[in-house]
């Protein structure tokens, strides 16, 4: 890396402008690289012991657009040609070389191609320029996509932001797509945000002329109308007072290592005991780079640091004390909104509290399994802010 990066420097003064390579904290990964070729026989086995063997064809023909390629997924002869245009498949090319044979067998001839893409593609650049020219361009040469939806953070909606700025364009001036990214347009992704059509003015039905007529009609008739009846009934008892508010429960003091321990668990679906001080951010993550980096970044974020040296690899003891000793007065975030099985007959009950007080509630055991929906982090200055959300918790 240091070569690379003193050759790139030499090419940036030779013939000016900016560097080429830009070391990011964390990646130590060359994907969507050649260099990565070797690893490719490996990944096929593993994807190979964890695919079904029945394959949904409906969902991947005409439907799943590989990055390999950038064409949607079908089981033709020429689809399986325009791998082999990229990547030296030595299943593809069995496929190709008996097309008969494997057209008649599409279980088969589909799970192979989908081993095979998935396994070169970490290994191959990122085709994302022509994957938007076929998403957004008009049929026939494109899908003429209306909506696009990024399933992602909504701190960093990298897909969506650059399908924006795709679209501004003028070679798609005339073309009109929703982008939207899961987390930061939730209610847009999930229809919440339509508006109540107003309320038509009664004088404005068309049925007011009509309920006018029975009420002339019923005129000359009420002067024969009995009296009316007046009838006791007794008042209704009045409603027992509600049972007396329990007290404020005495919040327990959180340092960092406690914020960093919580956010640890909540992100690997861990009980805060569970981690022990032998175990790495690398072990926690089982080793996924992007999750190990993520959460990384939200450890920092959380402690209004740029970064936080060697977190990777420390161990939890080290670690834990060199945040302490980092962030001596560590401010915590506040939750919300959070559901527990008991709280999930109030349909709209939402609960902030302080991080602690949640922390030993959790301990404790009075929230029983919780799942959060949302967790958003406030701070005295606003500019600063991260939501997180997460799959489960407890």
């Amino acid at each position: 890396m240091k070569a690379l990066e003193a050759d790139t420097a030499e090419r940036a003064r030779a013939h000016g402008g900016r560097r080429a390579l830009i070391m990011i904290p964390g990646i130590d990964v060359p994907f969507h690289s050649s260099r990565l070729r070797a690893g490719v026989p490996a990944f096929r086995d593993k994807l190979d012991s964890l695919l079904p063997e029945s394959i949904n064809l409906d969902v991947l023909q005409g439907r799943y657009i590989p990055n390999l390629v950038a064409r949607p997924f079908e089981l033709s002869r020429d689809f399986a040609q325009s791998i082999l245009e990229v990547v030296p498949s030595e299943a593809t090319q069995k496929l190709v070389d008996n097309w008969d044979e494997a057209a008649a067998n599409p279980q088969s001839t589909a799970r192979t191609l989908l081993i095979e893409l998935l396994s070169w593609q970490f290994a191959s650049p990122v085709r994302w320029i022509e994957t938007q020219d076929l998403l957004f361009s008009a049929p026939p040469k494109g899908l003429g996509v209306e909506r696009l939806v990024e399933i992602g953070l909504a701190s960093s909606p990298t897909l969506a932001n650059m399908a924006s700025k795709t679209l501004s364009l003028p070679a798609f001036a005339q073309v009109q797509v929703d982008v939207i990214n899961v987390e930061r347009d939730s209610a847009r992704a999930r229809n919440e945000d339509a508006v109540a059509a107003p309320e038509r003015a009664q004088a404005d039905s068309p049925a007011s002329a009509d309920e006018a007529a029975p009420a002339e009609s019923a005129g000359p008739a009420s002067a024969v109308e009995t009296p009316a009846v007046e009838v006791a009934t007794e008042a209704p008892a009045a409603p027992a007072p509600a049972a007396a508010a329990s007290g404020t429960m005495p919040e327990l003091p959180l340092s960092a290592s406690d914020a960093i321990r919580i956010l640890l668990a909540f992100s690997n679906k861990l009980l805060p005991e569970q981690i022990e001080a032998t175990d790495t951010v690398e072990t926690l993550t089982n080793g996924v780079s992007s999750k190990r980096n993520q959460l990384l970044m939200d450890m920092a974020a959380e402690l209004s640091v740029s970064t936080i040296d060697g977190a990777a690899e420390a161990s939890m003891g080290d670690l834990f004390s060199t945040i302490d000793s980092l962030v001596p007065s560590y401010a915590a975030f506040r939750t919300g909104p959070v559901r527990s099985n008991q709280l999930q007959a109030e349909e709209d009950l939402r609960i902030r509290r302080p991080a602690r007080d949640l922390h030993h509630r959790l301990r404790q055991g009075q929230l029983g399994s919780v799942r959060a929906v949302g967790c958003t982090r406030e701070r005295r200055n606003p500019s600063r802010y991260t939501r997180w959300r997460f799959n489960s918790w407890w």
